[in-house]
């Protein structure tokens, strides 16, 4: 009998801004609902992230019944539909895909931009169109994403972080690393990596590939900082791959349902 349980699930409803820590999410065709379902884009159409505007963490975006809420430092809350944009569509890049994507409100970017002095644009998914996961770790399984960086679901134990902040000066919570599920329980550290299916109830995650750290990780999601180059210099000395510093393990869900604290999780090796 596994003693290992969800401990913590978050989603990211506008990529990039501040997380929100959840009881429960639905597993949905893109992953966890409102996950990552709204992004900022920069003049030329292209995605913006903490990696060069820090201060990006300080929005704080939630879901409130059928509404987005997004409350910038100094501004009243700024509350849309879910299904809320206005505009025609336009082509904005996210890495190396190319999405059809329409503006949430103008006004709301203004505001976002004012506050980020940069002009910006707040854009969720055309709701006609889709963006597929990448065949490459999807095999027969043809899912589509919002805008995570690459993959649905973002996995890491509480052993994980338990080891790294062993070794740093200062420990760090479980939110600089933006995952979308904690498991906690008798679990090595970085067991995740090695696995190759999830079972919570009769939901089945399986294993895509590790994750690659970046400069957000060094990022205080509560204050917009950023005062040196850690967690990654320590992870660089014993986390290192040929593809980069990994933290956590990407999964993809094979089926719907839902994710609440304290679940029984199941692992296969």
């Amino acid at each position: 009998m596994t003693d290992y349980k969800i401990s913590k699930l978050y989603i990211h409803p506008i990529k990039s801004l501040h997380y929100v820590e959840v009881e429960s999410f639905n597993v949905v065709e893109n992953g966890a609902e409102f996950d990552r379902q709204w992004m900022i884009i920069d003049e030329n159409d292209r995605f913006i992230t903490q990696r060069t505007v820090p201060r990006m963490a300080l929005i704080q975006p939630t879901i409130q019944e059928e509404n987005l809420v997004i409350n910038i430092p100094q501004e009243p809350p700024r509350v849309h539909d879910i299904e809320e944009f206005e505009g025609e569509p336009r082509i904005a890049t996210i890495w190396k895909d190319l999405c059809s994507v329409v503006e949430v409100s103008s006004e709301t970017s203004e505001k976002l931009s004012r506050f980020l002095d940069t002009p910006v644009k707040l854009v969720r998914m055309d709701p006609r169109s889709s963006r597929k996961l990448n065949e490459r770790y999807t095999g027969d399984n043809h899912r589509h994403i919002n805008f995570q960086d690459s993959q649905p679901f973002l996995v890491i134990s509480e052993s994980s972080l338990s080891v790294l902040n062993s070794k740093l000066k200062e420990p760090l919570p479980m939110n600089r690393f933006r995952p979308n599920i904690v498991i906690s329980g008798s679990i090595e550290a970085h067991d995740e990596d090695k696995w190759k299916e999830i079972k919570i109830g009769d939901l089945s995650l399986q294993f895509s590939k590790l994750c690659t750290r970046c400069t957000i990780t060094s990022t205080d999601q509560e204050t917009g900082e950023r005062k040196d180059r850690e967690p990654l210099t320590t992870l660089k000395t014993y986390r290192m791959t040929d593809k980069g510093i990994s933290f956590g393990a990407y999964f993809i869900h094979q089926n719907f349902g839902k994710i609440t604290l304290g679940d029984t999780v199941e692992i296969q090796q």
